[in-house]
């Protein structure tokens, strides 16, 4: 995913980045953005994600990382990816922001309700990767059966399906 924009360029679609398990300080982690920063030719991102929830150590420098990048004006929102409610915690246990969004599993075959439950209760969108259970859901005959009166594509249905429609936290790159 790379959800990126730039103050130099005008970008049509919204790109973004996530910094990869390599990156396990936080030099290292803004040194990544600065890297794909000067490879896109851009000057910043509006989100950027830690990857995943590796060890407690490189989880917290990642992380430390992504808010000197949102200070630094060069991540305008940060998130994390994979994270379960105790990895966020950890986040904030060590005095750190919340991030503004959690990219997680989400699909009709796994809901991950509790995560979900949890971003709302504190405020961190929900960005499900997967959404069509890596291909598992478009032949799925209840899929293509809401799909068929319409005819759209068996894959936009879960995106609109997973829950049904209601405020939620948006992603705003002021959120602290």
């Amino acid at each position: 995913m790379f959800l990126v924009s730039g103050t130099n360029r005008t970008i049509t679609r919204a790109l973004g980045s996530k910094t990869l398990f390599v990156a396990r300080a936080t030099e290292s982690t803004v040194a990544s953005l600065d890297g794909s920063l000067q490879r896109l030719g851009l000057d910043y991102v509006d989100l950027y994600l830690v990857h995943a929830p590796f060890e407690r150590d490189h989880r917290l420098a990642q992380w430390r990382g992504l808010v000197e990048l949102k200070r630094q004006g060069k991540a305008r929102a940060i998130g994390v990816s994979n994270f379960g409610i105790k990895h966020i915690e950890e986040l904030t246990a060590a005095g750190l922001p919340m991030p503004v969004a959690n990219q997680i599993e989400l699909h009709p075959y796994f809901l991950n309700e509790e995560v979900r439950a949890y971003g709302e209760d504190h405020g961190i969108a929900t960005e499900a990767w997967s959404p069509i259970a890596q291909g598992g859901v478009l032949d799925d005959p209840v899929i293509t059966a809401v799909a068929a009166p319409a005819d759209p594509l068996a894959s936009a249905v879960p995106a609109v399906t997973v829950e049904p429609a209601k405020p939620g936290p948006a992603l705003s790159p002021e959120q602290p």
